[in-house]
Parts: C-alpha cells; structure tokens; sequence
C-alpha cells in the first residue's frame, strides 16, 4: 500500500487510501463481474461500521488520565494529551455517525464522522490544548482490516 493521505474536510476526517497493485485489483474485479460492486459495498461499509464503533469504544472507555475538574457538582476527569477524548456529555460520542453513498466511477464510499467543530479540535490539537487522537488511529487499523477483507474476498471469488 503506498499514498496513504488523512486529510481533513469540514469537520470530519476523511481517508483516502491509493493501493498498489490497483491495475490488477481492476482487472480482477472486471473478472468477477457485477457481482463485486456488491460484494465490495458491503465490505466498506461492515469495515466503517465497526470503524465507528470502535471510535465509540474508545471515546467511552479511555483511560482518563488527564485533569479533573468540577462545573458545578459534576467532576469530570479529561484525557491525558495523546489519549482519546474522555467522554463528559456524551455529545462527542453521540455525534459519531456512518454513511454510504457512491462516489466516482461507482465507487462505495463509506464515512464515519462527526460535524461537531470539536472534533477536530481534539483530533489535532489547537494552539492552547495537544491533540486527543482517536479517529487517525482507529481509521488506520480500519484500513488494515479492509485491505485483509478485500484480499480474502478476491481469492475467493476468483477461485
């Protein structure tokens, strides 16, 4: 795999991943037939799906190794720099959402975002506060699993 981009666009961070091998990956689909795009979909979004609930996952049960502060009689424990966010009001981890659509060339696009501004914010940092890293990490190991999911599905459709 090489060309590996995150970037970010509004407030949700995207992933673009350019395979090696991509002649091939389209020669062995126009094998297979119409069937692919179907297959292909499904693996898209089963792999964003479980991307967005690990980014879930991990927004709920971080470590919380940061300050702890009260508003009011609340006290809430925040994430470390470099950790995930900690979960205060459960709007971040509310705002996590999965979509499917079709992108050029009939492409399955899957995303999983979210459109509060502080997304990104914790997912990069700001000037007065180091990033809380969650979506990059998660979106990699996702990308793994897609690859692995894509080459187990060619093998056996071309079999």
């Amino acid at each position: 795999m090489a060309g590996d981009q995150l970037g970010r666009r509004g407030c949700n961070v995207t992933i673009s991943v350019t395979l090696e091998g991509a002649d091939e990956l389209a020669a062995a689909l126009k094998k297979i037939g119409k069937q692919s795009g179907p297959a292909t979909t499904k693996i898209a979004n089963a792999t964003a799906v479980e991307l967005q609930g690990n980014i879930k996952k991990r927004i709920l049960r971080g470590p919380n190794t940061g300050r702890t502060y009260k508003r009011g009689t609340i006290s809430h424990t925040a994430s470390s720099p470099g950790q995930a966010p900690a979960t205060d009001t459960g709007r971040l981890v509310g705002s996590v959402y999965f979509d499917s659509a079709r992108g050029s060339f009939g492409a399955a696009v899957a995303t999983v975002g979210s459109k509060l501004a502080y997304a990104l914010h914790l997912e990069y940092g700001t000037r007065n506060m180091k990033p809380r890293p969650v979506w990059e990490p998660e979106a990699k190991k996702a990308q793994v699993k897609f690859i692995k999911r894509i080459n187990a599905y060619l093998e056996r459709a071309t079999k």
